[in-house]
């Protein structure tokens, strides 16, 4: 059989999709497997095992040739040659897990015989199938209500079955010599704990203050023994040298620019631990196995972006504009989060502890704080690391899990429920409600459903 898989967005997008390629091999053995990704992003897609042929969507040269005039002309021209000579034949399946038009369109002009996630029809209409792609595209307008991770989305809307294993990516034995060396070089003590620091994030509102990491890891040195090691892209150096300079000499190794993909991920397979904002380079951690201590701003939420697998610690703001849907001229959240908060979550973690902080957080403004975990089902799950009030807000997150989990995928194999899961979850990790969350009209509607 042969499978193409089209994911043309960025690097944690590409990680987050490697559950699908394993899912595959498992489901589809034999199948030759097929990824188009963005030429921007060719390197990072040579991570990803399980490919068995990797193509690098041209979109550098198209938007040159669309920059001239007219040049639409020669850019059509020169796709169809790209896709007769990549594709002579048609694919016997394609998945889709781009929810643009553009790869809507990509997925509709090398018509396979069956197409799942988004499409175009005959009449130029987006559609998409199966259900779980139709509920992804639906609930990107309602994104609180959402109780999915992005990863189990790319699952089931490519009709696969998530397996609760995570993420993975493949570092060639040379790109992991060099990262071996440059550590060694250090000379760092055996009792020096190798911290990494991602200050950047793909917008400014998403970043905890430089300031603040700073904070953190200084406590964090005052603790224990730590070396620290800043990454992120060439334009993000800026913020790792605000970083630096709170830190003693010594302590810091600045990496911005200076890590292409298959590097970073064999530098993040070294760390203790990656405390980040929500970026690519936090799912690159998960994806080789190391802890992440995320901290998610602005429009940044959990549910959605998460990092896959267990033990992972993710702080939110505990604020009624979060997450937001409009640019915010003064972020209230990126001073939610407080230092000594996230030097204690950090302490706990590379001491291989429970993961938790000296106290319960005090007042209603105090932030969320979640842990990595997966229910029954190997779907990814985020619950409360301190038991706190049942909110409303959290009340929904979880019935829209049991409805449309029960919606969407039926009975549940061996008989397992997933509303006495839900039930557990709620009594297990939240305080009873301070009011009723639910409007006794709304109570009844759920009774009868």
């Amino acid at each position: 059989m042969d499978i193409l898989v089209i994911n043309l967005m960025r690097l944690g997008d590409l990680i987050q999709s490697t559950p699908v390629l394993r899912r595959l091999r498992a489901e589809y053995p034999g199948s030759r497997v097929s990824l188009v990704v963005m030429d921007l992003f060719e390197d990072t897609a040579r991570l990803l095992p399980g490919v068995d042929r990797l193509l690098a969507f041209p979109s550098s040269r198209l938007a040159a040739m669309l920059d001239q005039n007219p040049g639409w002309p020669e850019a059509v021209s020169y796709l169809d040659r790209w896709l007769t000579q990549h594709f002579p034949q048609k694919p016997d399946l394609i998945i889709n897990l781009t929810p643009t038009r553009l790869g809507g369109t990509l997925a509709f002009a090398l018509g396979a015989p069956e197409i799942r996630g988004m499409a175009l029809n005959q009449n130029r209409d987006l559609v998409t199938r199966p259900a779980w792609a139709s509920y992804s595209l639906i609930i990107s307008r309602a994104r609180m209500s959402n109780p999915f991770n992005l990863v189990d989305l790319f699952l089931r809307e490519a009709g696969l079955t998530p397996d609760g294993a995570g993420l993975e990516v493949t570092v060639n034995p040379e790109t992991a010599q060099e990262a071996e060396e440059a550590l060694a070089a250090l000379n760092l003590a055996a009792d020096t704990a190798m911290v990494g620091l991602m200050p950047g994030a793909s917008r400014p509102e998403r970043c905890w203050p430089p300031e603040s990491f700073a904070q953190a890891a200084l406590q964090l040195l005052r603790r224990r023994p730590c070396h620290f090691f800043i990454f992120g892209s060439a334009q993000e150096a800026p913020l790792g040298r605000v970083v630096a300079q709170g830190l003693p000499e010594g302590t810091v190794t600045e990496l911005p620019g200076k890590t292409p993909p298959g590097l970073l991920a064999a530098y993040l397979a070294r760390l203790h631990l990656l405390i980040t904002n929500d970026t690519g380079p936090m799912h690159l951690a998960a994806a080789v196995g190391t802890p992440t201590l995320a901290v998610f701003l602005a429009s940044a939420r959990v549910q959605d972006t998460g990092p896959v697998g267990r033990g992972h610690v993710i702080l939110e703001p505990r604020l009624s504009c979060h997450p937001c849907v409009n640019p915010c001229p003064r972020p209230l959240c990126q001073q939610a989060i407080s230092p000594d908060l996230v030097a204690s979550l950090a302490l706990n973690l590379l001491e291989g502890g429970y993961p938790c902080p000296p106290g319960e957080p005090a007042g209603e403004d105090s932030p969320r704080i979640y842990l990595g975990a997966s229910d029954p089902w190997g779907y990814q799950a985020f619950l409360p690391l301190l038991r706190q009030p049942l909110t409303r807000r959290d009340f929904f997150i979880w019935l829209h899990r049991w409805v449309w989990g029960e919606f969407l995928d039926g009975e549940k194999p061996g008989g397992a429920n997933l509303g006495d899961w839900v039930i557990r979850v709620l009594e297990e990790y939240y305080l009873p409600p301070e009011e009723n969350p639910v409007p006794s009209e709304t109570e009844e509607a759920l009774v009868k459903l």
